[in-house]
């Protein structure tokens, strides 16, 4: 079993760090899937978040994928791989949604 780490996501918020997470029809997304494997897996829910990560581990052009499953949010992010030339997963975190966000994820 992988040990998750729980790290802030937003002031308010905790969040938990993963390896892998599962689609709604049963697909397992990882560490190390390209781009192209996520969004065959989980087409794109809403437009990517792209920024700079420099946390002392990476060095990237990130590109963020958010999606909601059920009562979670997940965030997906992907560096461009400087051996491969490719985007791969770098990251998975999510969190449970709060009553309010569930209601207003309902009503879309």
């Amino acid at each position: 079993m992988l040990a998750a780490v729980v790290q802030p996501y937003a002031a308010e918020f905790a969040v938990t760090q993963t390896m892998t997470m599962k689609t709604p029809d049963g697909q397992t997304i990882r560490i190390g899937d390209t781009e192209a494997s996520l969004l065959k897996k989980m087409p794109q829910s809403s437009k990517p978040r792209q920024y700079m990560l420099n946390n002392g581990k990476l060095n990237c052009g990130a590109t963020e994928y958010t999606y909601r499953i059920k009562t979670q949010e997940y965030k997906v992010t992907l560096c461009l791989s400087e051996s491969r030339r490719i985007n791969q997963v770098v990251r998975i975190v999510w969190r449970n949604l709060d009553a309010k966000e569930l209601l207003h994820t309902i009503k879309k």
